[in-house]
């Protein structure tokens, strides 16, 4: 005899899993994509851009530099760290994160030497 509550379980596990079938984006999310990729690649470039300045980085990475790494900027580990994190949701998304700040507008300017 099965018990009612490993019943409820099982139909949770059923909906969770079609759930997951549908990706990181459902129709009730109700914004388009490509907007939320450019807002995020945005965003991505103004923490790029406050994590370099806190770090002392002189200039903006190459694009071929690839995402930061949480180990190579010890005194700004939450910038890097929200910075990897953006990324990896753009790249659920579909999109391709833009780890060069100076092809994006960052909500805070790039000086070359500040």
């Amino acid at each position: 005899m099965t018990s009612t509550f490993s019943a409820d379980v099982a139909a949770i596990r059923e909906r969770a899993r079609e759930k997951m079938e549908q990706g990181p984006v459902t129709e009730s999310y109700g914004k388009k994509t490509a907007d939320v990729i450019s807002v995020l690649n945005e965003v991505l470039a103004t923490e790029l851009v406050c994590w370099m300045r806190s770090a002392g980085t002189p200039s903006p990475p190459p694009a071929s530099a690839g995402p930061p790494s949480p180990a190579n900027s010890p005194s700004t580990p939450r910038r890097s760290a929200h910075a990897v994190r953006v990324a990896e949701r753009i790249s659920q998304l579909g999109g391709e994160p833009d780890f060069n700040p100076a092809t994006r507008r960052a909500q805070t300017p790039w000086a070359s030497g500040r």
